[in-house]
């Protein structure tokens, strides 16, 4: 069972900022989030200090770039650093955290419109101030204090470009309209090039259907062989949009990896990490879901595959729904 805990930095005669993590046993995400009493989202986290090979990747700019002391980060923005390198980084409370070699971190929006900076990847450790953990489930706390760390190894990764996917299980042809037939509901499926890159266009029609799918892989998907679900993502709607499975015979029961909010008839199994509006900016994003670690850690580690992927809306789209898809891949990753 996963374990939500909430965090909260105090620091006398200051706004301390919140800290929020969802820390799961073999899988874990820390969010810190930033708030102050006056405004939704506070002023942005800066970069306080760099050590070593630290890069982001910025929405307003194309591509990774280095790190330098005092560089502000805005919404959406990632931050990685390279083994033997480590990045410290000033919140708008007054607060300091470093995150460690090998980590990424994400400047991320709550649905609530605060900012979220949060852990996927590595070890954030707090430098300054009083941080309270709070179980939400039981209401039990601890203090901990300056030089404390979280771990975190995350079931997804947001626009992790360091990560190659090798496709060796399964690649869609996304030029052939027909990769993925028609499940259930009205759907319609087109393929282009977008950006130098065979691209699936997905639209889900504004009917009364409640179900809209299409199926992308039939069959079982062995998890040794694929561990790995990749795949790049631009949608500007806010309805929700899922990837769903099956783990086991139950041939009704089905489980959901969110790309765009929750949807409540399904179980989600990684924690509903990208039910952040942000990702519908009209943007592209990668999402890597380790779906191996998903699938172990809620089923027991002797479970080791799955089977019938499909993609889509369970409920009756308000609006037209439509989401391009680029380089869809089940395979072994290498960092």
């Amino acid at each position: 069972m996963s374990m939500k805990i909430k965090m909260k930095i105090g620091i006398t005669g200051v706004l301390g900022g919140l800290i929020k993590s969802m820390m799961q046993t073999g899988l874990g995400l820390l969010c810190v989030m930033l708030v102050s009493a006056t405004s939704a989202i506070a002023s942005m986290p800066t970069i306080a200090e760099v050590k070593g090979d630290v890069m982001v990747f910025a929405m307003t700019e194309s591509g990774w770039m280095p790190v330098t002391a005092g560089m502000s980060l805005g919404l959406g923005d990632n931050l990685k650093t390279a083994s033997g390198s480590a990045v410290e980084i000033q919140l708008s409370s007054g607060s300091q955290v470093v995150m460690q070699q090998e980590g990424q971190i994400a400047i991320q929006r709550e649905s609530d419109g605060t900012a979220v900076l949060a852990l996927f990847k590595g070890k954030l450790s707090v430098m300054e101030g009083r941080v309270i953990v709070r179980d939400s489930e039981s209401g039990e706390a601890v203090t901990l204090r300056a030089g404390e760390s979280y771990g975190a190894s995350a079931p997804v990764l947001i626009n992790m470009e360091s990560l190659v996917i090798d496709p060796v299980f399964y690649k869609a042809d996304l030029m052939d309209p027909n990769c993925w037939p028609q499940r259930d509901g009205q759907t319609q499926l087109s393929g282009e090039i977008a950006a130098a890159e065979p691209t699936v266009t997905l639209t889900i029609s504004n009917g009364v259907v409640p179900f809209n799918s299409r199926w992308i892989f039939k069959g079982e998907i062995d998890l040794n062989q694929a561990p790995w679900l990749d795949m790049r993502v631009r949608v500007k709607q806010t309805a929700p949009v899922s990837i769903l499975f099956r783990v086991g015979d139950d041939p009704k029961k089905w489980y959901q990896l969110p790309i765009v909010k929750k949807q409540p008839q399904f179980p989600t199994l990684d924690s509903g990490v990208l039910v952040d509006e942000a990702l519908s900016d009209g943007e592209w994003h990668r999402l890597s879901w380790n779906l191996k670690q998903i699938v172990q850690k809620n089923f027991g580690s002797d479970v080791s595959s799955i089977s019938d992927l499909i993609i889509g809306k369970w409920t009756a789209p308000e609006t037209v729904t439509e989401l391009e898809i680029q380089s869809f891949t089940l395979g072994e990753a290498s960092m």
